[in-house]
């Protein structure tokens, strides 16, 4: 083979990949496009009335489109799930013991509240709030979000009297706070139930704790 037909050879070979990749590019980002359209008819409908027309036309896509990329609307909505959970920001949680216990909650519901704000659980409280056939798989994915606090609560609450179940106690001081995620909390209410959650817990936990020394 010729110098000159291995240059062309290796310049065909190299637009081949750089096409390619454009290619795989231009998928990715109508892939994200058809998510977050998706995500904005879910919350404003529902997902029961949400279907793959809407999407489309919210897309600026052809129906056959989102079929190739997704096999129908429980699928769709995994993707949206799985895109707002990677939005949410991650908690930034560090346990202090040497801390008061009003101090390490106070900061534990901050980080409750620093998620339950973003636009993606408030997108996705809008879908639930429109919303009576939802798949349990997707709510327990969803619910998962909140499995680091859990952890650190049950850490906080493993030394205090009233704590005898601390999943459980890290479980009620979350609901407090957040609610289930069907539980359709606005917005506008977290901050009164942190303050309140913090409150009962080391009221409770105190009570407990003197009651303990008493003994």
């Amino acid at each position: 083979m010729s110098a000159q037909r291995a240059h062309a050879d290796a310049v065909s070979m190299t637009a081949e990949r750089s096409q390619r990749s454009r290619w795989s590019i231009h998928r990715e980002e109508q892939r994200n496009e058809i998510i977050q359209a998706a995500g904005q008819v879910f919350a404003e409908v529902g997902y029961d009335c949400a279907n793959m027309r809407m999407v489309a036309e919210r897309a600026g896509v052809a129906k056959p489109t989102l079929y190739a990329y997704f096999r129908g609307k429980s699928s769709l909505l995994e993707a949206v799930i799985e895109y707002w959970l990677s939005a949410i920001p991650t908690p930034v949680i560090e346990y202090m013991p040497e801390k008061t216990l009003r101090l390490q909650l106070n900061h534990a519901s901050g980080e409750l509240l620093r998620q339950a704000r973003h636009p993606a659980s408030l997108a996705f409280g809008q879908m639930v709030a429109h919303s009576t056939l939802l798949p349990p798989i997707h709510l327990e994915r969803w619910r998962q979000r909140y499995s680091t606090h859990f952890y650190h609560l049950q850490k906080i609450f493993a030394n205090r009297c009233y704590a005898n179940d601390t999943a459980l106690a890290a479980s009620q001081f979350v609901l407090l706070i957040v609610g289930d995620s069907d539980s359709g909390i606005l917005a506008n209410q977290y901050e009164h139930r942190a303050v309140a959650a913090v409150e009962l817990f080391v009221r409770t936990c105190t009570y407990m704790d003197h009651r303990a020394e008493s003994k």
